[in-house]
């Protein structure tokens, strides 16, 4: 991580080190884009950059660095510089050898090959923006232009201060040698080296990397050598740098220079604002970059390029060239096309325009005759009604006749005045459109209903013209609606006749029970009659113990009253009538009528908190038949059970606007069907069922807007779930 300089100062100072001359191409680019980063950074204040050349080709020992570092720490020391800069691999091995004594614990900031030892290492206090190195994807865009390239001849610097970056050359091509042949023109004069690429094999390439100093030890640039081996070379010239675009190479696989000088502006901004939290290393991005005039020279496909290639130096086509006036041209005589075919379109279409309206019309009185929809106009000033030949049919008048009729004479007298003050209020306004069903009694004295749709047309000063609109024949639709009301309310008696007889068949069933929860109570009132005539045999009378007698009498007396009154509720016949209904009264009332049944079947009941329950909008009888079934249900599921299990347990809570209510058993459970399947009809598990108890159960609960299902219990028997909404106000109003 690189420690940042403070951002708080009126000015910033940066010392921007080259170790080449700052005049390469390539150099000027970086830092033109490195300096326009930076101006257009708002908020920083002025920003002061010093470029120092440290000439690492003309004076490479190390007393001359020694000199050039004294020189830096003599012309800085009464400067406060907030970062260093350095653009080559010279100047930052310069900096890294002088950084403590030259701008001690000034961060810096450096760009470098990936194969470089300081992006691979690192520098303390330092941060790296790197540039990929990839030699073997410029050799790809070659093969991929160059189909048959067979011969690869590399151009790189032979001395000793470009011996790090040749050896990194060499490594990257080491597995193109088993496909290509490689060879490496290095330590050369120029002269030699120009001679040589004028006379390679066909099927060529040349891959420059950079000569700075030749076999002579000549100090180069290495650009114009570039130049001149692109103009003198006899096969394409590739570079590894992007600085030898324009000086005669085909292209390679580059980092811009302008991109590499943005990103180190933008890492130097973030050391200028004091930002902690800055990486000690950037990944630069490299692309395919081509000149598309040395294609051309060389006869090079651009269809070969590689997907998103930067095409640079492109001649501009005739397009980009006269658009303007193509555009223009184009334009008028496409104008001038659609006169002459829209008045050939308008000569024949003139001919099918009377043609087609005839057909509309025809295609038009079809579709109202089949849709049984007519057309009518109402003079309200007349109080008359001009019909078209369809309607006029429909009231069985003459089709041909048309003209006015007195619609009055044709609604039926109970409908006239509805429809009459529809009309009144449309008239004045009060409705946006007039719509009536009415019943009509055409010319043959049949009748027929009839939805009419119309609107008033008015003046400019909002008085009434006349009203147009539709009159529907739904005679149909209405028979098929009295059909399906018929239908519904027989289904509805005849499902309140099977609840009934669901109801009886569950009280049969209970019939032993009910007879031993009566005989009970009868035997005390006989046994406490049969004392009370003893003891008023006695002399002396004792009136608490006869009035303890009676008491006796009335409570079994009621107990067997409450037995008899519940199974009449449950067998009783009538319409359905809603009310609020509390469960835990009419669970009460079921258990007091199973009760016996439940402790001769030596099932144990469990009943959960239901006192703070909301009550439910129902149907009381109907409410106990689905509790008493579901009851009836889980103690048969549990005649295989040994008596000491068998339970069940009554819960209900509130989810939402329902009350959720479940009756779980210990018995045998559903099994791996379907568990759905047994509220079908007929559907039963019992040996004797009838397989309509849960069927009918469904049915109350759907009616009550509810809904029931059942599950399977993880530790066996089951748990039949049903959700019932709960009564408010407005419902049980």
């Amino acid at each position: 991580m690189l420690a940042a300089a403070p951002a708080a100062r009126a000015q910033h100072e940066v010392v921007l080190l080259y170790g080449l001359d700052q005049r390469v191409p390539g150099y000027s680019t970086m830092i033109d884009a490195l300096e326009a980063e930076i101006d257009r950074a708002a908020g920083l204040g002025p920003v002061e950059i010093y470029p120092e050349f440290r000439d690492e080709l003309h004076f490479p020992e190390q007393a001359d660095e020694q000199r050039f570092a004294q020189y830096l720490r003599g012309k800085y020391a009464g400067h406060k510089v907030d970062a260093v800069v350095a653009v080559s691999s010279g100047a930052v091995a310069f900096l890294v050898s002088y950084r403590d004594s030259v701008f001690t614990g000034v961060p810096m900031v450096f760009s470098a090959l990936d194969t470089s030892r300081f992006a691979a290492n690192g520098v303390p206090g330092a941060s790296a923006v790197v540039v990929p190195f990839e030699p073997l994807r410029t050799i790809d865009l070659a093969r991929r232009l160059q189909p048959r390239l067979a011969h690869v001849f590399v151009v790189s610097d032979g001395g000793t201060q470009g011996a790090a970056r040749r050896d990194a050359l060499h490594t990257a091509l080491t597995g193109v040698a088993d496909n290509l042949d490689v060879q490496y023109l290095e330590g050369l004069p120029v002269e030699d080296l120009l001679e040589r690429v004028r006379r390679l094999p066909p099927n060529s390439m040349i891959l420059y990397d950079a000569l700075f100093k030749d076999g002579a030890q000549r100090t180069l640039d290495a650009t114009e050598v570039a130049q001149q081996i692109s103009d003198n070379a006899n096969a394409p010239v590739y570079g590894l740098h992007a600085a030898y675009l324009g000086r005669g190479i085909v292209g390679g696989y580059l980092s811009p220079f302008d991109r590499i000088g943005s990103e180190i502006g933008r890492v130097v901004l973030r050391v200028l604002r004091g930002d902690a939290s800055i990486p000690a290393a950037t990944q630069i991005a490299a692309g395919y970059v081509v000149d598309a005039r040395v294609m051309s020279r060389w006869g090079l496909e651009q269809a070969r390029l590689p997907v998103a290639t930067d095409q640079r130096f492109a001649s501009p086509s005739i397009w980009k060239l006269y658009q303007g006036w193509i555009i223009t041209l184009l334009v008028l005589v496409a104008l001038q096309f659609s006169l002459i075919v829209a008045l050939l379109i308008q000569s024949i279409s003139r001919r099918k325009d009377r043609l087609a309206l005839t057909e509309a019309a025809h295609r038009f009185r079809l579709a109202r005759i089949a849709g049984q929809v007519g057309f009518w106009q109402w003079d309200p000033a007349s109080n008359r009604i001009a019909v078209e030949p369809e309607l006029g049919e429909f009231l069985g008048h003459d089709a041909a006749g048309g003209g006015t009729i007195d619609w009055r004479a044709h609604v039926h007298a109970k409908d006239l005045a509805n429809v009459l003050r529809a009309a009144r209020n449309h008239l004045r306004g009060r409705t946006a459109y007039f719509e009536v069903q009415h019943r009509v009694l055409d010319r043959g004295n049949n009748l027929r209903w009839f939805l009419s749709r119309g609107q008033m047309l008015r003046d400019r000063d909002n008085r009434p013209i006349r009203m147009v609109g539709t009159a529907i024949d739904i005679t149909e639709r209405k028979h098929s609606e009295d059909e399906r009301a018929r239908a519904q309310l027989e289904l509805q008696e005849q499902r309140v006749e099977l609840a009934h007889l669901g109801r009886a068949a569950a009280a049969g069933a209970l019939s032993g029970a009910l007879a031993h929860e009566l005989k009970q109570p009868l035997s005390a009132i006989l046994s406490n009659a049969q004392a009370g005539q003893r003891y008023l045999a006695k002399r002396v009378l004792d009136r608490e113990e006869l009035a303890a007698i009676l008491l006796d009498i009335e409570s079994d007396g009621r107990r067997a009253g409450d037995v008899i009154y519940h199974l009449r509720n449950l067998l009783q016949r009538g319409d359905e009538h809603y009310e609020a209904v509390h469960l835990n009264g009419v669970v009460e009332d079921v258990l007091q009528l199973v009760h016996s049944d439940l402790v001769g079947r030596n099932v144990r009941v469990v009943l959960g908190p239901m006192a703070g329950l909301p009550a439910i909008l129902a149907d009381r009888v109907q409410l106990q038949q689905v509790i008493l079934n579901l009851l009836n249900n889980a103690a048969d599921a549990m005649t295989e059970v040994e008596p000491r299990d068998r339970k069940i347990v009554i819960g209900a809570v509130i989810e939402g606007d329902l009350v959720h209510i479940t009756v779980a058993d210990t018995g045998c459970g559903l099994g791996n069907d379907n568990p759905d399947r047994i509220f079908k009809p007929f559907v039963t598990t019992k040996r004797h069922g009838l397989g309509l108890g849960l069927s009918i159960s469904r049915s109350i609960v759907e009616t009550h807007g509810g809904r029931i299902w059942a599950e399977n219990n993880v530790n066996g028997g089951a748990t039949m779930h049903m959700e019932l909404p709960i009564a408010t106000r407005s419902k049980v109003a």
